[in-house]
């Protein structure tokens, strides 16, 4: 056994949520390793509540019985792959261009407007990066996804107004894969 196994799931420090849009004319570049340094496509999504992010892998598998109940074999139907990240930096031009689709939100000398309708269909890269124990760096890649859901935003005078985003991650690949997660050695 060996403690330095066990981790938290603290980030990054200088940032740990970075998204980069998929559907412009040039993708950003998938990293290959927990260390390697991200594209300039690649925009800082700011603080996250305090509650961190939370990952969900849920399988729908059909078993199958032989007569007298002895299971015999198994079916995975459906595979799919969430990531709740609820933001906080509800002024980030980047971060409301996530939340609310990159061309729905302009920004000139007077500030930033965003149009709130349902006509995004803007596909994303995620890359959430965070410190372990003694310093080294984990990764996870979500090379691609869409927000699938947006909690409630609340406005009031006791609380920080936040975007708690649900992403759906697609496939990237011909293998099914939904996830990618790097360790620093």
């Amino acid at each position: 056994m060996e403690k330095n196994n066990v981790n938290f799931g603290k980030p990054k420090v200088g940032g740990a949520i970075f998204i980069a849009p998929l559907n412009g004319t040039t993708a950003p570049t998938m990293p290959k390793s927990a260390k390697e340094e991200l594209g300039a496509m690649f925009k800082n999504a700011g603080y996250v509540e305090d509650g961190g992010i939370k990952s969900t892998i849920k399988k729908d598998v059909d078993i199958k019985y032989a007569w007298g109940g002895t299971a015999i074999g198994a079916n995975n139907k459906k595979t799919e792959v969430t990531m709740q990240i609820p933001l906080i930096e509800s002024r980030n031009e980047d971060v409301l261009k996530f939340v609310f689709g990159d061309s729905n939100v302009k920004t000139d000398e007077n500030g930033i407007a965003v149009d709130i309708n349902g006509n995004d269909e803007t596909e994303w890269m995620v890359v959430i990066d965070m410190a372990t124990r003694g310093g080294k760096l984990h990764r996870i890649v979500i090379p691609d996804c869409i927000i699938t859901s947006l909690g409630d935003i609340s406005y009031k005078d006791d609380d920080i107004v936040k975007y708690e985003t649900t992403v759906t991650a697609l496939a990237y690949d011909n293998n099914n894969n939904y996830q990618k997660e790097y360790w620093e050695k």
